[in-house]
């Protein structure tokens, strides 16, 4: 053989040997399917990536929207000074009803200051059995523990209210006793 056909032999065989080591490199049915796998996961993980950053708004998007909290601010802004408008937005606590007290009407407290002027000197179980009575009005067992505080008034029954009404001018009693306003006995009075 000449110099030449041998060197054109071992190239031959340098090619055959290293086409053998690629071949060998070459994965398995497993391998590859494996790999497809993998991959596939990648394209659907970047897919879903997409779809998520295309769901992103935008600054261009939002505009209205931010028109739109500006209105709203404004509008709570205006709440502030328009009642109705507040309570619109529930803002504004509902009025309050105003109760019968000793400041609010003339006449009401007039009346409630006469029986309670009248109540004061009985004992209590009988301020308790007066109140109670029928011909004792409604109207005027209301201003009466009104004036005295008891609130509300409204829902409750004649028998409860006449007995928180007793139990207040009692307790106002004590309380004045207490501090020394009223004498123990009639002897103490004369002197």
């Amino acid at each position: 053989m000449s110099r030449s056909s041998r060197q054109r032999r071992k190239t031959f065989e340098n090619f055959l040997s290293r086409l053998r080591e690629m071949l060998d490199l070459l994965p398995s049915d497993a391998e590859k399917q494996e790999a497809e796998a993998s991959l596939q996961k990648l394209i659907e993980f970047l897919a879903d990536l997409k779809t998520r950053l295309e769901l992103v708004p935008t600054t261009r998007d939002v505009s209205g929207l931010r028109d739109a909290v500006q209105t709203i601010e404004q509008a709570i802004a205006r709440a502030e000074t328009d009642p109705a408008l507040a309570s619109v937005f529930g803002l504004a606590r509902p009025a309050a009803r105003r109760r019968e007290s000793r400041g609010q009407s003339g006449e009401i407290s007039a009346v409630a200051q006469a029986a309670l002027d009248d109540l004061k000197s009985l004992p209590v179980d009988e301020i308790r059995s007066k109140l109670q009575s029928e011909s004792y009005p409604m109207r005027t067992l209301r201003s009466v523990a009104s004036a005295l505080g008891v609130r509300p008034t409204k829902g409750l029954r004649r028998e409860d209210l006449a007995h928180q009404v007793a139990m207040m001018i009692a307790n106002l009693r004590g309380y004045r006793h207490l501090r020394g306003e009223v004498r123990e006995n009639a002897l103490d009075e004369q002197a």
